[in-house]
């Protein structure tokens, strides 16, 4: 983990879940690092009403996510999700910021737009 004070530019997402017969809802945040090409993950830890299948790609998706990016890079990963995820995942569009500690802005991005705190 990168965070010795330096601002860095770095790209976030919002990741929105799109159940069947349910609105669309924001689920979870992706920051990319470009600087270490590490992408930082947080999600719900559990979807609402989720059917069986569902779930369990929910709960399997941070980990595979994560090391996925640390094989391909976060960069890849980011794009690879942009092509193809369509069904129940969808990304918003990337967003760029800076900080000293991207994983203190991910917690900050997700307690604001995923958990409705302010």
């Amino acid at each position: 983990m990168i965070h010795n004070d330096v601002v860095r530019s770095v790209e976030w997402t919002l990741l929105m879940v799109q159940q069947p017969a349910r609105d669309r809802s924001p689920a979870g945040i992706l920051l990319l690092d470009p600087t270490s090409d590490q992408l930082h993950v947080r999600l719900l830890p559990e979807l609402e009403e989720a059917d069986r299948e569902v779930g369990e790609f929910w709960r399997e998706l941070p980990a595979y996510l994560c090391e996925r990016s640390h094989e391909l890079g976060g960069s890849q990963i980011l794009e690879w999700l942009e092509t193809t995820a369509s069904h129940v995942v969808r990304l918003g569009a990337r967003t760029h910021m800076t900080t000293t500690n991207p994983q203190e802005a991910l917690n900050v991005l997700y307690r604001k737009y995923v958990a409705g705190e302010s």
